[in-house]
């Protein structure tokens, strides 16, 4: 009887904190998933992280491929400190295109997350916006209000705990 008790306190332990890690937008049918590749430390050269888009839909979705021409306009960073004080560098804005710009779309099935790569200093891209030294809990953005015949809207990721240092 304890084992059992024990077991599924386990299971609802692991599996509440699996829910808690996805972010979840159901008008895009998407999930956001961020996973640290280097350590906690965030500086110029090391802040490498790791993007998953999850299809929770029942049909394939068509997403615009992150390259270095779209990580600028669709990811943006929101940086808790522990003193509760909000930094977010926002990249999204009024965009204008000449009706040139090639774009990449992939096909997110249910059974094929879409994985990149990202360092966060791409993803700030402002030699303005520079994090004080300290403990944050920080989070990736998705947002494509721009690119038509995708997936569309703004999605969260997880609030990952980094330290910033010189």
């Amino acid at each position: 009887m304890r084992i059992s008790i024990l077991l599924l306190s386990i299971t609802l332990m692991l599996v509440s904190r699996a829910v808690r890690c996805q972010s979840v937008d159901n008008s895009t049918g998407i999930a956001l998933v961020m996973k640290k590749i280097n350590k906690d430390e965030l500086t110029n050269s090391n802040a490498l992280v790791s993007l998953e888009f999850s299809n929770i839909s029942k049909k394939p979705l068509r997403f615009l491929e992150l390259s270095s021409s779209t990580t600028y306009f669709c990811l943006s960073l929101e940086a808790k400190r522990e003193d509760g004080k909000v930094f977010r560098s926002s990249n999204t804005g009024k965009i204008d295109f000449t009706g040139d710009e090639k774009f990449n779309f992939i096909h997110i099935t249910r059974n094929k997350p879409y994985k990149k790569v990202v360092n966060i200093n791409d993803v700030i891209m402002n030699k303005y916006f520079i994090l004080p030294v300290g403990f944050y809990k920080v989070k990736i953005i998705y947002e494509n209000y721009f690119v038509d015949n995708c997936v569309r809207g703004t999605l969260e990721s997880n609030a990952l705990k980094f330290q910033v240092v010189k």
